[in-house]
């Protein structure tokens, strides 16, 4: 379903959601690359730099250009690239990004930039506000694709899953009725056991953790007189 989504000219947006080892960075590459073979699109690999804890990256601080400072922030798009192309990959990308084929753009240097005629993946959705979402999805110009990927059960950003951008965006009635957009939930684990394993847990930790706030809430509710 995440393909024929991806593969539809009709959609200018598709979202897809699922945990971590669900495939959906991967089939997402996959289409790029295919689609760049194919029609020359050039590919735009972007992921906010937020880091696990909370923690927001900022660019200054660190020593080196921006494309070595925003490097390990992209080098899982590395990785993957290097799982579909084979072997030779190292060359074949160092030839794509040196001709302005693919590219790593920052969020926060996305603005003011008109996108056109291109593939935008961007990773770690669940890590942006609705701030940063929409200036990034407006960014989209002629002939461009943007494909929004996330887990939103593994947000980094001090606020809930009710505030983030995502959220706000799958939720709303304009984009669950627009004709121009797709989200796609893949539940499928493919990385390891052990991946499953800590899902599932996690999964139960939030149950817990809802059932209790729930006696919480029922006995501040027992406890409320009417004046």
């Amino acid at each position: 379903m995440l393909l024929e989504s991806l593969q539809d000219s009709n959609t200018l947006m598709t979202i897809g959601l699922g945990q971590a080892g669900t495939g959906k960075s991967t089939i997402a590459m996959a289409y790029a690359l295919e689609d760049h073979f194919n029609t020359k699109r050039k590919i735009h690999l972007s992921k906010p730099t937020s880091l696990v804890g909370g923690t927001k990256s900022t660019f200054g601080p660190v020593p080196g250009d921006m494309g070595e400072k925003y490097a390990p922030h992209i080098q899982h798009f590395y990785c993957i690239l290097e799982d579909i192309l084979g072997s030779k990959s190292k060359n074949y990308l160092d030839v794509m990004k040196r001709d302005g084929k693919i590219n790593f753009t920052p969020i926060e240097y996305a603005r003011g930039f008109t996108f056109k005629n291109c593939i935008f993946i961007v990773d770690e959705v669940q890590n942006l506000t609705w701030h940063e979402l929409k200036t990034i999805s407006s960014r989209m110009g002629e002939n461009s694709k943007l494909i929004l990927l996330g887990d939103l059960a593994q947000i980094d950003r001090k606020y809930s899953l009710q505030d983030s951008g995502i959220y706000n965006m799958i939720s709303s009635d304009k984009f669950k009725k627009s004709s121009l957009t797709s989200c796609i939930y893949l539940t499928e684990q493919y990385r390891s056991p052990l991946a499953t394993l800590i899902a599932d847990i996690d999964d139960d930790k939030r149950t817990r953790e809802n059932k209790s706030k729930g006696t919480v809430r029922k006995r501040n509710t027992s406890n409320t007189k009417t004046v």
